[in-house]
């Protein structure tokens, strides 16, 4: 059942016995008091020709019994909706022997109902206390209009209660549908997501508890979004990686099986087999460096390291030895400058990170060298308030913008034929990206094209200078 129609069946039922009930108890309290108010009515005329009787019989004994005769006399009277009776009890009506004495005793009043010729009376009768015999005083009065009354308030009730059910049944309808029209639109919103399309959304509108509501469903639908986009994203970089490896261990296997066939097929001159034998040689070295550094990838990844403090100017002095080579390789000039100060790494990730920043750089500037433009690179550090930030920044040939946000990825390269003639294989930032999570940082990248690239990340400071 659909919870408009729930709303409106519960809700209906819930209306219709709470007014059924509440009338029915105004109609039957209604009831007890008219028979409540004939019964005191009847109990006081009978009081009072009881008293009136009693008050004759106690004067002269003479008189009394003349006065009393006569008042009975008159007193007397008897139709079709009233009887009053003064005399003895075998004539009171209804008179049943063993029931007046079990309940009827002297100075006694007995009220009951009665059924007389298919109607309903009312009874009172009292014995007042006269010794010498046995009177009974009886007033008797039909209460069929009470009963009738009663009959044409539960008639009247039905009327009244058939209308409201039908005012209050199409304003519940509308009540319900107003009232679920925002669920109803969550549902078609819930719907659409659900068949694919995540940029849906709901108008905020109705109560407060309905906007609270909304707002949480499309902030969920809004995380919903975000989250297939980065599947969608995760699943595309996978393709790739997948492409891009496959891609990359062809290119160097075809030329080494081609070069090795070469040599293997054909009597070529000593200059000739040399020329093979570096070809062969060129892409076996690209092919290790590759292996290599999946290596390091898929153990960056599953690996936890130890981060400890360490003192940065010591750690740049030993740095410093390692890159001079990397400068006489490339015919570049370094320049580092650090401020004294401690910071938690691992000492040699962080070596690897800044090696491979250096090595990229290097690589970069080979264009302007022959432009006869600078080639220098900075290797910088800098004590902010609670981080160390650790700077490479080179005069290269600089990255175009659309670029910055895929040059993370393994196995991208801006220019893959130059990367390839270097012995590059796009997996140089990856690996400074997975060093600079594990230390709780990112790689923040800015270039331009023509002016160079400044790579930098962030460490936690901590530990005390010796």
């Amino acid at each position: 059942m659909r919870f408009s129609w729930k709303i409106f069946v519960y809700t209906y039922i819930i209306i219709m016995l709470s007014f059924g009930i509440g009338g029915f108890l105004i109609i039957e309290t209604s009831f007890e008091n008219n028979i409540r108010f004939r019964q005191n009515s009847l109990k006081e005329s009978n009081q009072y020709l009881a008293e009136s009787y009693l008050s004759m019989v106690n004067i002269d004994k003479y008189l009394n019994m003349n006065m009393a005769e006569n008042y009975r006399k008159n007193v007397i009277r008897e139709d079709k909706s009233t009887r009053v009776f003064i005399g003895n009890p075998s004539q009171v009506t209804g008179y049943e022997k063993t029931l007046f004495e079990e309940r009827l005793k002297t100075g006694n009043r007995m009220i009951q109902m009665i059924e007389k010729e298919g109607e309903p009376f009312l009874q009172v009768v009292s014995m007042p206390d006269i010794k010498e015999n046995q009177i009974c005083i009886e007033n008797l009065e039909n209460i069929s209009d009470i009963y009738q009354a009663r009959e044409a308030n539960y008639h009247q009730f039905q009327m009244i209660l058939l209308a409201v059910s039908a005012v209050s049944g199409g304003l519940l309808l509308l009540f319900s549908a107003h009232l679920t029209k925002p669920l109803k639109r969550l549902s078609v919103a819930a719907a659409e997501i659900g068949n694919g399309r995540f940029d849906k959304r709901v108008k905020t509108s109705g109560s407060t508890e309905i906007r609270s509501l909304t707002k949480s469903f499309n902030c969920m639908a809004e995380y919903v979004e975000k989250y297939i986009k980065e599947l969608q994203e995760e699943n595309r970089r996978r393709e790739d990686f997948v492409n891009n490896f496959t891609h990359e261990l062809k290119t160097p296997l075809t030329s080494i099986i081609g070069y090795a066939d070469l040599l293997r097929s054909y009597d070529a001159g000593f200059e000739k087999r040399r020329q093979f034998a570096e070809y062969i040689y060129h892409e076996g070295t690209r092919l290790e460096a590759l292996a290599l550094h999946l290596m390091d990838l898929i153990v960056l990844q599953k690996q936890e390291f130890d981060l400890k403090p360490v003192h940065m100017k010591y750690f740049f002095a030993e740095l410093e030895k390692t890159l001079l080579f990397v400068m006489e390789k490339y015919h570049t000039t370094l320049h580092i400058r650090c401020d004294s100060g401690m910071a938690i790494m691992e000492k040699d990730l962080m070596a690897t990170f800044i090696y491979n920043l250096v090595d990229n750089g290097c690589k970069a500037m080979l264009e302007n060298e022959m432009e006869n433009k600078t080639a220098d690179i900075y290797v910088l550090g800098y004590m902010q308030d609670r981080y160390y930030e650790i700077v490479v920044k080179d005069t290269g040939m600089g990255i175009e913008e659309e670029e910055l946000l895929k040059i993370t990825e393994p196995f991208y390269m801006v220019d893959k034929s130059r990367a390839r003639t270097m012995g590059g294989a796009g997996l140089g930032l990856a690996l400074c990206r997975e060093i600079a999570k594990i230390h709780g940082s990112n790689l923040n990248i800015v270039s331009k094209k023509g002016k160079g690239t400044e790579i930098s990340v962030y460490l936690k400071t901590g530990g005390e200078e010796a």
